[in-house]
């Protein structure tokens, strides 16, 4: 398991980079086929140059070392000018939605609010959302990939965990539609090991029921900046977002890292 975990981050630190989209792994791919090429005809070309003289052997040889000298001024010329952009937008609607749950700093005002709206007391027309607290932006970010999302995936610490529970009645309460919304606690927002382990996990386990990395989102909006950042570092990989709610007008945009040239 060890040296699994070894090769992996090995792989991904040298070479993740020229697997992050589908038509830069076909390029690597083609450039990996004619190195193969080149490198076989090397040695079949001196095997039959030097004791017969054959003409065929003298092209392999030159084509093989032009093919790899030309690669070589490619990648000394290009290797150095990748660069990383970010491309923002309003995301499209996803089928599962990845989001930090801040702890309440006053649970029971939340729990009469969720009691009014079930007896009819509230209503959610003309309704101050502020009043969610900060569970205003995970009810943001909810209600924009309606009616298309299905999945809740909400990542817990040690101190928004034991509310879970409230959260949970809230989305039930606000929401039509029967969401499935499960819990993943971790010990603290401030382990990145552990904020990566768990959201590799996630992934893996929504692929396992049917739902492709294209149709799963990060929010990035609630917790800390440690598990924001570490969570938007999660998707480089390729067909991975995240999305961050405004604290200013509540707008949700994605944002895609990717690695381009200039």
């Amino acid at each position: 398991m060890r040296l699994k975990s070894s090769f992996k981050r090995a792989f991904y630190s040298q070479f993740g980079v020229f697997f992050s989209d589908k038509g830069t792994a076909l390029a690597v791919f083609l450039i990996l086929i004619l190195v193969s090429i080149s490198l076989s005809w090397i040695p079949d070309a001196l095997s039959t140059f030097l004791p017969s003289g054959k003409e065929g052997s003298l092209l392999m040889l030159g084509t093989s070392f032009l093919i790899l000298l030309g690669l070589y001024f490619f990648a000394v010329r290009y290797a150095s000018e990748v660069e990383f952009d970010v491309f923002e937008a309003p995301p499209d609607k996803k089928r599962a939605l990845i989001l930090f749950l801040s702890d309440l700093r006053n649970e029971e005002s939340v729990k009469k609010v969720i009691e009014n709206l079930k007896t009819g007391k509230a209503s959610l027309k003309n309704f101050d959302l502020n009043r969610f607290e900060r569970w205003r932006m995970p009810y943001e970010a909810i209600s924009y990939h309606l009616p298309k999302l299905e999945n809740v995936v909400v990542i817990t610490s040690n101190r928004s965990s034991p509310q879970f529970s409230t959260f949970k009645e809230l989305v039930r309460t606000v929401f039509p539609k029967d969401l499935n919304v499960e819990e993943r606690k971790l010990k603290s927002f401030e382990s990145v090991k552990e904020i990566f382990k768990e959201i590799d996990s996630i992934y893996k386990d929504l692929k396992n029921r049917g739902i492709k990395e294209r149709d799963v989102i990060i929010d990035v909006t609630g917790g800390q900046k440690t598990n924001s950042i570490a969570a938007a570092f999660m998707t480089l990989y390729y067909d991975r977002e995240f999305q961050y709610v405004s604290t200013q007008n509540y707008e949700v945009k994605s944002y895609d890292v990717r690695p381009v040239r200039d």
